[in-house]
């Protein structure tokens, strides 16, 4: 999904990336999916989870492929994050961490 396209459906990005870490123990991944569930957020099957230590997590959403994690998860797994760069550099310049979605 495109930067732009994203931002138009931030509210499924949400539940995607919340869904693939709801079984994460990680922190940022609770944190993702206790967003996703004040926003009125349910529970849905998830298949294949897999914690990847220290970079991320990778579950199938709703038959998709997802990944959530670091930038360098993202580039070992041939996703490019380039577009992003910028908007990333400002967050994690301004204290957030920065967590991606593929």
């Amino acid at each position: 999904m495109l930067w732009k396209e994203a931002l138009k459906k931030a509210d499924e990005v949400l539940r995607i990336t919340a869904l693939a870490e709801q079984q994460s123990e990680h922190p940022l991944g609770k944190a993702i999916w206790n967003a996703y569930a004040e926003k009125g957020g349910k529970n849905e099957p998830v298949k294949d989870f897999k914690v990847l230590a220290g970079q991320g997590v990778s579950a199938e959403v709703s038959g998709m492929q997802v990944l959530v994690g670091k930038e360098d998860f993202m580039a070992s797994q041939g996703i490019k994050t380039e577009e992003f760069e910028e908007a990333g550099k400002k967050e994690s310049d301004g204290g957030a961490t920065v967590v991606y979605a593929a």
